[in-house]
């Protein structure tokens, strides 16, 4: 089994290095003491006065840590064997450190520090459910507070002074994923993806307990690679939607990027997150009161007074999102009265969870607005419906569509069964079923004068 005593290479207090803590140890007259309980294998550490203590941790031979707020993870040939998650109302911190993986800080700061860490290796009983080594392709930024991102260099040395930036919308609690990195596959400039994983679903990327660590830290890691690449702040996309899109708008008007494409974003966030899980409101502003809820509606709206340079935005919201009359409109009536610049689109019979429509507006916007492609090619929406005879029907609904190029791809169970190949005003498809039971998709091409856009349509299931 893997203790984690085993795994602390050194332990400082106040920048006295003890030695030899594999096992109990208590020091002197028992100003502070180390502990470890041989029965669940929890690891306790005690001082009796105010200290600065520092646990430094060493993965064994092809091992490796990762490490998410206040629980590290434990990996053993790139298969998580173990979470360690420390208690501790003086934790400052966590940090992985050097190359590899292989090691990792803790900071501890306060009054008579106590810190337990507790040991699970029940894979049932993981809070995060990532099962294999996320760090192949996920990278950490050492800052106040680490963050996790994923880097796609420029393909394209025209592009090479452009930068998307793609914050990640809310998933289920301890999940915390990438988004529109598919999407935004043929956009060959610089892409950051960034996660959002403080707090059990994040912090909207602003940070904990009343901070602005995690914003601090979030804002100097696109600062380094606008300043890595030369890419001027008027060259930055910030992308995303719902929690994505919120901070899409949060990070590019207060930074002053260049541009903004958010989906369904929300804007009043107190009354959100109040409505939604008061657990977060806690989480950020450590407390839950009604002037909390005040002050994180006003973060983004305090935003858009006075003078400053406004990046090119742009909105979309479906129809059927409360997001429109609750998020959308009020943003848009303070726009209007700082007499803002922006676009909005309205798309008829849509909720909030309209994961295609949004990967397909991410899609056309970046290829509008980084690579100047034909705007006659947006795409207001994909429909796949079944019709009586058991036949699947993809509709695209667009402008223009008589001089547009369309191409179908379709998937049964993520297998592709058939193509069908351009054809000028075709902007539907049909296809037999045989009544093959299976989840059924279309990916969608879209040409003209030479540009392609590949969209997405939603699932369907046929029984």
């Amino acid at each position: 089994m893997t203790l984690f005593s085993k795994l602390i290479q050194k332990i400082k207090i106040n920048e006295e290095e003890l030695k030899n803590v594999s096992f109990s140890y208590i020091v002197r007259d028992k100003a502070f003491k180390v502990l470890e309980n041989e029965i669940d294998g929890d690891f306790v550490l005690e001082t009796e006065y105010r200290s600065y203590v520092q646990i430094y941790l060493q993965a064994e031979e092809n091992s490796q840590f990762f490490c998410r707020q206040d629980v590290i993870e434990y990996f053993m040939n790139e298969k998580k064997v173990a979470e360690f998650q420390v208690h501790s109302k003086d934790l400052e911190s966590i940090h992985l450190i050097g190359e590899g993986s292989a090691n990792v800080l803790i900071n501890l700061l306060g009054n008579k520090v106590n810190c337990t860490v507790k040991r699970e290796t029940e894979e049932e009983k993981f809070r995060l459910k990532t099962i294999s080594y996320p760090g192949s392709h996920e990278k950490t930024w050492n800052s106040h507070r680490d963050i996790r991102y994923y880097y796609v260099p420029a393909k394209d040395h025209s592009l090479s002074n452009q930068l998307i930036v793609v914050f990640a919308g809310m998933g289920k609690v301890f999940e915390y994923r990438y988004n529109y990195s598919k999407a935004l596959s043929d956009v060959n400039c610089h892409k950051l993806f960034i996660i959002d994983d403080y707090g059990d679903r994040g912090s909207y990327y602003l940070g904990n307990n009343g901070d602005s660590l995690v914003e601090s830290s979030v804002i100097s890691l696109i600062l380094n690679f606008a300043s890595t690449y030369n890419i001027p702040l008027k060259n930055i996309l910030a992308m995303g939607s719902s929690k994505g899109g919120y901070a899409a708008l949060y990070y590019g008007i207060k930074y002053s990027f260049g541009k903004i494409v958010a989906a369904a974003p929300q804007t009043f966030l107190g009354n959100f997150l109040q409505s939604f899980t008061q657990d977060m409101v806690e989480d950020m502003t450590n407390y839950r009161e009604k002037a909390d809820i005040l002050f994180l509606n006003q973060k983004l709206f305090c935003l858009l007074e006075g003078k400053r340079t406004y990046p090119d935005i742009h909105l979309l919201v479906g129809s059927k999102d409360n997001h429109l009359q609750n998020h959308l409109l009020p943003f848009i009536n303070k726009l209007k009265q700082m007499k803002v610049e922006y676009k909005y689109e309205v798309i008829e019979g849509y909720g909030h969870n309209a994961l295609a429509l949004f990967q397909n507006y991410m899609t056309q916007k970046a290829n509008f607005l980084i690579l100047q492609r034909d705007p006659f090619m947006y795409v207001n929406s994909i429909e796949l419906t079944l019709d009586a005879d058991s036949n699947l029907v993809c509709q695209v609904n667009c402008d223009k569509a008589d001089i547009i190029e369309f191409a179908y791809y379709w998937y049964r169970d993520r297998e592709c069964i058939e193509k069908q190949f351009y054809i000028k005003g075709k902007a539907h498809s049909l296809m037999k079923t045989n009544e093959i039971a299976g989840t059924y998709s279309a990916l969608v091409f879209v040409k003209l004068n030479n540009s392609i856009y590949k969209l997405t349509s939603d699932n369907i299931q046929v029984e």
